[in-house]
């Protein structure tokens, strides 16, 4: 979202630079109904798993997806939204580039973070809405905080945290959090 808003405000469209804001808050919105509605229909074939089986495959499966971060094999889609959509108005670049984005399936992932969270909804389903909620809401405020940062201090700011000393600390981050998921859900703390 930085390297379409923020040139917009620095070119002097504060109107769009707030309805490409805006509309893709509306767009990551839908995506998230979409996402929710999807693990709550997985859910429903989950929770018929005896809970110790649903615990051993979650653990397996946040296992799988640790080594695969500590290695740099995160699974994603290498693609990023279309170039042609810049010369789309404000508000039709931030919707469809909030839906894109928020379906969470087609952009470049660093770390499985979101592919776990997507599975403890899936079996958990009662804490679902609320985990998917916050996630949206960190992933929204981060994406305002990253604008205001880009404007403060400049693009090269970015340029630097693009860099392989950032994906290295996000993985090494990403293992710190999913050992203890991946332990919680073999144990069945989440039960």
């Amino acid at each position: 979202m930085v390297g379409v808003t923020s040139p917009l405000f620095r070119g002097g469209d504060v109107r769009g630079g707030f309805a490409l804001a805006g509309w893709y808050v509306v767009g990551t919105a839908i995506s998230a109904a979409v996402i929710l509605f999807g693990v709550s229909v997985l859910s429903l074939g989950a929770v018929a798993v005896p809970t110790g089986v649903r615990g051993a495959l979650l653990a397996a499966c946040v296992g799988v997806l640790l080594v695969l971060d500590v290695f740099g094999r995160t699974p994603h889609t290498n693609r990023q939204t279309p170039q042609r959509m810049r010369l789309a108005s404000p508000s039709a670049r931030g919707f469809i580039w909030g839906l894109d984005i928020g379906v969470l399936f087609t952009t470049i992932k660093v770390t499985s973070l979101v592919w776990v969270l997507l599975l403890l909804g899936i079996v958990d389903p009662d804490r679902a809405p609320l985990a998917i909620a916050v996630f949206y809401a960190t992933y929204l405020l981060t994406e305002a905080v990253a604008v205001v940062v880009d404007l403060s201090l400049g693009p090269q700011v970015f340029l630097v945290m693009q860099g392989k000393g950032f994906q290295y600390a996000a993985r090494t981050l990403s293992v710190i959090l999913l050992v203890p998921v991946a332990m919680a859900a073999y144990t069945g703390a989440f039960w």
